[in-house]
């Protein structure tokens, strides 16, 4: 009898004490807590209806404010949704599209190509991947990035409290009642900035059809994710566009080694710095982008507008409009279209709170995830 009460005691303490430590994990990891909302795209991707993306978008902070899914719903009705986030590489991008398939069968992947010249560190692999719940893809993705990179720990993503222990300083109301509240996204992984750059030395690049020979190679473990991306996007049936944003961090040799790379590959490759570009969509660096590496909304609407033409000419996507199956989308719509108008009453103005926190006072005070 003593022996059986001990061993009802033991798990006891071990299922409160689990409980405990579950709970407290997930306070600590970050959530929303930064201009960028990295951890709030990955997480409302998972309460989003299955099978309700055709247009997936993939990449950088870049394409995190500079790509729209529900603007190209009312411009087009196409079903798309952004997983794009802060530095973002070619790594965390195939891992994210094999994430994505366990869900939902796009037809075109987005995939920008910023990062085909960079590499990150491990900070921005946690906002993505201590987002998702643990399966055979997060396993294959956490063990695959410590075999590249050994100075890591497994327990790092096996025990993210290693990491975020002293998060306790930081930790917020928000962060103690996230997981009461709806995290439903109705932006589908946009994230909308309101500053003018005021920057007024951007002309744009040449045309594809002028690009030369480049001498920029390529990050090796880049270029071998974007290879696996473009392998798994040819089982699944999937069209890969490359996409480049208007940036100033970006030069003529490296729109030229993207081009030459892509035509070698037999892709798209759309470099929205062309000038004939720039010049058709009216595009000023000053006023429609937000700093010198990323758009604000009225740059996002104007490139935006261009892709909804584009991708009309370029792919088979769907209208869902009018489908019942995607009508949840005419609601996302109301939402979205009140915090553009929101975000676009702030734009020229000073405000007295960081821009991270005025993007979650927006979400606050007009989404589902917050309300």
């Amino acid at each position: 009898m003593k022996r059986s009460t001990m061993w009802m005691r033991s798990i006891l303490f071990v299922l409160i004490f689990s409980l405990f430590y579950l709970a407290t994990t997930a306070v600590m990891i970050p959530k929303t807590g930064d201009m960028w909302q990295s951890g709030r795209v990955i997480d409302g991707f998972y309460h989003a209806p299955k099978q309700s993306i055709d247009l997936l978008t993939l990449g950088s902070s870049q394409v995190l404010v500079g790509f729209s899914a529900m603007d190209l719903y009312k411009r087009n009705g196409y079903a798309a949704y952004s997983l794009a986030t802060e530095n973002q590489t070619m790594f965390a991008s195939y891992y994210l599209l094999m994430e994505c398939l366990r869900y939902n069968q796009p037809q075109v992947l987005i995939l920008e190509v910023q990062q085909l010249f960079g590499d990150t560190t491990e900070p921005f692999y946690h906002k993505i991947f201590d987002n998702m719940p643990w399966s055979s893809v997060k396993w294959e993705a956490v063990t695959d990035y410590i075999q590249h990179n050994p100075d890591s720990s497994l327990m790092n993503f096996l025990v993210p409290l290693v990491v975020f222990h002293d998060r306790w300083k930081d930790i917020r109301l928000d962060d103690l009642t996230y997981f009461f509240h709806d995290r439903y996204d109705p932006l589908r992984g946009f994230v909308m900035l309101h500053d003018r750059s005021q920057i007024t030395d951007f002309s744009g690049i040449a045309d594809s059809s002028e690009s030369q020979k480049s001498s920029i190679n390529f990050v090796k473990d880049e270029i071998e994710y974007f290879d696996k991306i473009k392998a798994l996007c040819g089982e699944e049936g999937i069209q890969i566009i490359l996409l480049k944003n208007p940036t100033t961090l970006w030069t003529q040799e490296d729109h030229d080694a993207v081009a030459q790379y892509a035509a070698d590959k037999q892709l798209i490759f759309l470099d929205m710095n062309e000038t004939a570009i720039i010049q058709q969509i009216d595009f000023h660096f000053a006023d429609d982008a937000h700093d010198k590496g990323h758009l604000n909304v009225i740059g996002t609407e104007k490139v935006c507008a261009y892709l909804s033409v584009y991708l009309k000419e370029h792919t088979m996507l769907q209208d869902r409009r009018g489908n019942p199956a995607y009508a949840f989308l005419e609601k996302d719509l109301v939402t979205y279209e009140k915090m553009m108008a929101e975000t676009k009453a702030l734009m020229g103005k000073t405000l007295d709170i960081p821009i991270k926190d005025m993007n979650k006072r927006l979400i606050y005070k007009t989404c589902s995830i917050f309300r």
